[in-house]
């Protein structure tokens, strides 16, 4: 009997810290899951793609868009997710994502669930409804970002990543970081004058 052979597929929307170790946490978690069944001698680990990019649109992938060529090419037979939401949060990609993986006979699994069975009308359905859930979902949090730094704008306040240089940022309030600030202007009269 030939051996499945599996990829993973992981990602997260930022490159934050907390993202990074979001995202090395999906990458172990499914690497776990497909190492346990490469021990029974059912499946080949053939290797992962990973992003950390926007789950709005896969147009800006790098890996997801390598996955989708590596398919078509045969390279593996099933993908590994943690869940939906890390491959789409936008119906369009879902459902060119679920013609593919019909058309290449590519199985899809969510850790924790079953194979995804296209040819299951229920699951098909079920799955469609959880795409257009996550897009709904992600167009939501957009419109609270957004609206809060309206807010936040309105009411004088700052929003901030907390990456300040040169300013502490407190309160919702910047203030001059001394011990940063003479650094930030002699950076600024260095791009002024040309250098670098």
């Amino acid at each position: 009997m030939d051996k499945l052979r599996v990829a993973q597929y992981c990602r997260v929307s930022t490159k934050t810290k907390e993202q990074t170790q979001s995202i090395d946490r999906q990458e172990q978690d499914n690497e776990y899951f497909i190492m346990n069944m490469v021990h029974l001698g059912k499946w080949e680990y053939v290797g992962a793609y990973i992003d950390q990019s926007s789950g709005t649109t896969t147009k800006y992938r790098d890996s997801y868009n390598e996955m989708m060529r590596d398919m078509a090419a045969k390279k593996f037979d099933a993908i590994v997710m943690k869940s939906m939401d890390r491959g789409w949060r936008n119906l369009r990609d879902w459902t060119d994502f679920e013609a593919a993986i019909r058309t290449h006979k590519i199985q899809l699994i969510f850790r924790g669930k079953s194979a995804y069975n296209p040819k299951d009308g229920d699951e098909k359905l079920l799955t469609g409804f959880e795409a257009l859930l996550a897009e709904r979902f992600s167009a939501n949090q957009s419109a609270k970002s957004k609206s809060a730094a309206a807010w936040k704008k309105r009411e004088g306040l700052v929003s901030s990543n907390g990456k300040n240089w040169g300013y502490l940022y407190k309160n919702n309030k910047l203030t001059v970081n001394d011990d940063e600030a003479a650094m930030i202007r002699l950076i600024d009269e260095m791009c002024a004058a040309g250098v670098g």
